[in-house]
């Protein structure tokens, strides 16, 4: 899986993970840090991926999501 964060002037930020589902915990997605890369004025840096975590997630219902992770994070997500 791939994210990608484009600026307005021009060049990019993308983090590439590996995501997979926990064998003990079902609720819990693993997630690991692959590869990053900064494209700017037509350079390409690679930068060393940095993390692996895990995040859990529970549906409120159809509108709402419940994160939390590994760092104590808590994250409330609605679609726009």
């Amino acid at each position: 899986m791939r994210n990608l964060i484009v600026f307005k002037n021009g060049g990019n930020f993308s983090v590439d993970v590996e995501l997979g589902v926990d064998d003990v915990n079902p609720l819990r997605t693993n997630i690991k840090f692959v590869s990053a890369a900064l494209e700017l004025n037509g350079l390409n840096i690679r930068l060393p991926p940095v993390g692996e975590g895990w995040f859990d997630t529970l549906y409120l219902d159809e509108n709402l999501r419940v994160q939390t992770n590994s760092r104590n994070d808590v994250f409330v997500f609605s679609p726009k």
